[in-house]
């Protein structure tokens, strides 16, 4: 059922949780978090939804996806420039307080520069500021990201490792800034032992070209380092 939440602060640190589960397949159904969209009802047909509006805004502009499990999910047109306010709307519409004690950014899931032109909509997310902003150097030459579907973009673990606000240090290639990732979701108690090696499967196997190609470039080490932590 879907999980109701009543404050900002429970939501995130639910949706962090969320995300792995997910990303993972092990919070039930099928393994994945869309993030980007050009037909909102595939996003709904994924989670096993219904598709809500957000306040006076069109569906295309906006749209809340209350899944049959989980988190409600904010999807917000990607070339809208207000989707802070939109946030707030769509939180008073679903009865969860923002209060003030929490100093957050609202996020694009899929960084936007990527969506432009590719996707209608943009999965948002609440997420506090400083490990989303030192998160930027993570991102970096993500312009060679290659889509294989444009209908529907599915959370590589490089979105779940932001959303999860577990933004390693840079060691310069993307497959090991993954790599610490998995190691600091499991330090700060995010993941459990038996996610391990899925999570360093969405590495080994992603539909992220970046990550794969990272990934072939330092294998043997990643693969020597892995085996600590497996």
């Amino acid at each position: 059922m879907v999980t109701r939440v009543q404050s900002l602060q429970q939501y995130m640190q639910l949706n962090q949780r969320e995300t792995i589960q997910r990303l993972v397949g092990t919070l039930g159904g099928k393994a994945g978090l869309p993030v980007a969209t050009n037909d909102i009802r595939r996003v709904a047909s994924m989670l096993h939804g219904e598709i809500h509006r957000v306040g006076d805004y069109s569906i295309r502009d906006a749209a809340i996806v209350m899944p049959r499990l989980g988190l409600p999910k904010l999807f917000v047109a990607t070339e809208r420039t207000d989707y802070r306010r939109i946030f707030e709307t769509a939180w008073k519409n679903m009865g969860i307080s923002i209060g003030r004690s929490v100093a957050f950014d609202v996020d694009h899931a899929l960084a936007k520069t990527l969506a432009l032109g590719k996707f209608e909509q943009i999965l948002l997310n609440p997420i506090n500021r400083l490990p989303n902003r030192s998160f930027g150097s993570f991102e970096k030459g993500s312009t060679d990201r290659v889509f294989d579907n444009n209908e529907l973009e599915i959370a590589s673990i490089t979105e779940a490792l932001k959303i999860g606000e577990v933004a390693p240090a840079t060691q310069g290639n993307l497959a090991e800034d993954c790599l610490i990732g998995v190691i600091n979701a499991r330090g700060s108690g995010l993941i459990s032992k038996n996610e391990i090696k899925p999570m360093l499967d969405t590495i080994r196997n992603s539909h992220n070209n970046l990550v794969l190609e990272a990934y072939a470039q330092v294998k043997p080490d990643f693969e020597k380092a892995a085996k600590t932590i497996e």
